[in-house]
């Protein structure tokens, strides 16, 4: 492998960085909103009446609601590395789920450096950025712990017969 992107110096000085931090009031309307974009039509997310009759006594947000949070590491990732990042794709996802997400909750989501592992390839250098996002409400309690990793190419994305 030519010089590694990933050496010794990037992982101690890099691993634990903050890649972005985003503190957002949930209201009802967003949920709304966000139930109509996806086309969910449970009043456990939009009819206050139905949700009071519940066990959860109101509102609540659906589970994949912290995606319109966008803390993503996406941003953050051209802060890892001195060099341009050209291209990538999204690996894979682990999502702990804690608490729901009410109405008047306010969300702080932090997302921070986790891993970095470097391979080659069959196209090229690949470097593996594993971030955790970790969704806080208010009360300071853990609502949604999110675990994505995203493959960059180092030296841009090339197909298999090098170019």
């Amino acid at each position: 492998m030519k010089d590694p992107v990933v050496t010794d110096e990037v992982r101690q000085k890099k691993l634990g960085m903050n890649l972005g931090t985003v503190v957002e009031e949930v209201e009802k309307g967003w949920i709304r909103r966000f139930c109509q974009a996806l086309g969910d039509a449970n009043p456990i997310y939009t009819n206050e009446s139905y949700a009071k009759e519940t066990v959860h006594g109101g509102i609540i947000a659906p589970p994949t609601f912290f995606f319109a949070f966008e803390p993503t590491q996406r941003d953050g990732i051209s802060n890892i590395f001195d060099e341009p990042i050209t291209s990538g794709a999204h690996v894979e996802d682990e999502w702990e789920f804690f608490q729901h997400i009410r109405p008047g909750d306010v969300i702080t989501a932090e997302c921070r450096l986790v891993n970095l592992v470097e391979k080659e390839g069959k196209t090229g250098r690949l470097v593996f950025v594993m971030a955790e996002t970790i969704f806080t409400n208010q009360r300071d309690e853990v609502v949604v712990k999110a675990r994505i990793t995203t493959v960059i190419y180092p030296e841009g994305r090339k197909d298999a017969s090098g170019k």
